[in-house]
């Protein structure tokens, strides 16, 4: 089934963040440079949006390469399942009693 040992399997999949990752980093810095300023990984707010701008009522999830499957981009692979799509539909299906804008960056 895997062609990964267990221990391997292990190191690599620790090996990846969910947070602070490079296309994160350069969004912050760039808002943060503009005056704006922001909340991390808002745990209260549905899907865990990367950044919450609570003075503009705004979130902002932040997918790199790997997500957003450019035309000739090498970083992209198709999941093999849509649960980690459906964590940001989840803020959109809760929209009505969150009211919150969404932009996907």
């Amino acid at each position: 089934m895997d062609r990964l040992t267990k221990e391997q399997r292990h190191r690599n999949m620790a090996a990846i963040h969910g947070r602070d990752t490079k296309p994160e980093m350069i969004v912050r810095k760039f808002l943060f440079s503009r005056g704006f300023r922001y909340r991390l990984n808002h745990p209260r707010l549905p899907g865990h949006p990367d950044l919450v701008l609570r003075k503009y009522r705004t979130v902002i999830f932040v997918n790199g390469c790997f997500w957003h499957g450019h035309d000739n981009c090498k970083y992209f692979r198709l999941p093999k399942t849509y649960q980690i799509a459906e964590n940001d539909n989840s803020f959109m299906a809760a929209e009505p009693e969150v009211s919150y804008g969404k932009i996907d960056k």
